[in-house]
């Protein structure tokens, strides 16, 4: 998948680009290690090499796209080549290192090379890497396919791959640039060195949720007037790629207006029902009967907290699949439940309603449609929770038959390969 970043401007002008995340960090993340003084100036880049010797498989275009988890940018400011851990990566050109950054589970490690074609001045970016300073320091000048790191899956990705992004520009005014086309065009062919093309365009218009009740603002601004406050799980439409200040333009039936994309989710949130008033009853109108509230179960392990914010005391961790029953409260994304008598407050996002068996005899059997089977698309981690921060149990390769589905959370899907069960995401499976 891609690093969490978003675009504060259009692409095609001066535009600056912000490191994040679509989750709460785990940790305080790593500072940059940057030169302390001016920087050197850049060796010319007479030669162009490719980054991956070793095979590798394109996995995602550069370019407009849908936002693949909940938060995440528009537009895609890169390729990416899926590889296996541990592949060399190798400098793309001659230029020195201007910065490197340590990746961590929630966030994407990085080193930036500097480089000098003619008058121009371009700069790469080689993501997900785990450990930035092993082959390179900052100041450090480098040539055409000098090996700088190797292939990691640092920050929020599904598998081990290698983002590579070219900017052309001088510092602070610098624009992106599609890696392909510019590499091609200096004698490396991305695409046709591939093993294999897995990456699709984006469609005509991409389909999001929203995960709590937001305002739907008439600018791309707080300052905006309010058109409506839209309630959680609320279905908007938008144009990929469209993005002004981390506001997405989004139509909702027929009405126009904008949503920070921060409480926008490609997945459809659970939205907890809340139980029906009592019938009132009398003398002469039968009562009617209510129906019951809807019961959930945990999908992962879960904190119970005291109040409605991942700042809140832990109370304590529910186990994955414990039932805790109905929801006696919202606010926003959580939702107050009671388990083990101990009542507090736990993400919806990690909630499932409970399936409740019918036991009347009197219930039709039909034959159930055989199961669908799946297979990987590109070489995928297999966590033991369903986060991008679970803990890998291994790697699956690529056209792997990962065999049925045995639950769903969010974009994350429970599968089994070689007796190890585990949790992958969805954007790297197929029908089998």
């Amino acid at each position: 998948m891609l690093p969490s970043r978003f675009i504060l401007a259009a692409v095609g002008t001066a535009v600056a680009l912000v490191l994040g995340v679509t989750a709460p960090a785990a940790g305080a993340t790593a500072a940059p290690r940057v030169a302390a003084a001016t920087e050197a100036t850049p060796p010319q880049a007479t030669t162009f090499t490719t980054p991956l010797k070793k095979a590798y498989s394109i996995s995602s275009y550069y370019g407009a796209r849908c936002m693949p988890v909940a938060g995440a940018s528009t537009f895609h400011l890169g390729v990416d080549l899926a590889a296996p851990t541990g592949t060399p990566i190798y400098a793309v050109a001659a230029g020195v290192v201007v910065a490197t950054v340590d990746g961590t589970s929630s966030q994407a490690g990085y080193i930036k090379i500097r480089h000098r074609v003619g008058a121009v001045t371009y700069t790469s970016f080689y993501y997900h890497i785990w450990d930035s300073t092993t082959h390179v320091t900052v100041g450090e000048v480098v040539k055409a396919g000098q090996r700088i790191s190797e292939v990691g899956s640092s920050g929020r990705v599904s598998g081990p791959h290698l983002h590579l992004e070219i900017w052309k520009g001088e510092p602070g005014s610098a624009t992106s640039l599609d890696p392909a086309p510019f590499m091609k065009k200096h004698g490396v062919d991305l695409y046709g060195a591939a093993t294999a093309i897995f990456a699709t365009r984006a469609p005509a218009t991409c389909t999001y949720y929203t995960t709590t009740l937001v305002n739907f603002r008439t600018g791309p601004s707080t300052s905006s007037p309010v058109i409506r406050a839209l309630p959680a799980a609320t279905k908007v439409v938008h144009v990929p790629g469209a993005a002004t200040g981390g506001y997405l333009p989004v139509t909702v039936g027929s009405t126009k207006g904008w949503i920070s994309s921060s409480y926008l989710s490609p997945d459809k949130p659970v939205v907890a029902t809340p139980a029906p008033a009592q019938a009132t009853t009398g003398t002469t109108t039968p009562a009617k009967t209510a129906k019951p509230a809807t019961s959930y179960k945990t999908t992962a392990a879960l904190n119970l907290r005291a109040t409605a914010s991942l700042n809140g005391k832990v109370l304590l961790v529910l186990p994955r699949g414990a039932a805790v029953g109905t929801v006696k409260g919202t606010s926003g994304t959580w939702r107050k439940i009671t388990y083990k008598k101990k009542t507090g407050w736990v993400s919806s996002a990690y909630l499932t309603a409970a399936s409740s068996a019918t036991t009347s005899s009197s219930v039709t059997k039909t034959t159930p449609k055989k199961a669908t089977t799946y297979q990987t698309t590109a070489a995928l981690n297999l966590r033991k929770s369903a986060s991008l921060t679970g803990a890998r149990i291994l790697v699956i390769p690529r056209g792997a038959n990962v065999g049925t589905v045995k639950a769903s959370n969010g974009v994350w899907r429970k599968i089994t390969y070689k007796k190890h069960t585990g949790w992958v995401s969805s954007a790297y499976l197929k029908k089998g």
